[in-house]
């Protein structure tokens, strides 16, 4: 007998990210602010093909010195 799996349902965020182009990404996050932890997490995950799709997001829409990621350093160090 085969074994079923339980697939657990895509987050709105990784929907976009597996299923946009840049502009429609940017557009997404410029708009769901509130998306901004949930991004970061899947950014230092090992959930593939979000983490390194979510990184890439992060670097796109972030300035230099970014406040929004200054309670996360720690997170960072400790994955690299």
């Amino acid at each position: 007998m085969r074994k079923r799996t339980t697939l657990v349902p895509e987050t709105p965020l990784e929907q976009v990210l597996t299923n946009s182009f840049k502009a429609r990404l940017i557009s997404y996050k410029s708009t769901h602010q509130d998306y901004f932890e949930e991004a970061f997490q899947l950014a230092i995950s090992e959930k593939q093909p979000y983490a390194w799709r979510a990184a890439w997001l992060l670097w796109s829409i972030m300035d230099v010195n970014d406040p929004r990621i200054q309670g996360y350093i720690n997170d960072m160090t400790g994955v690299i």
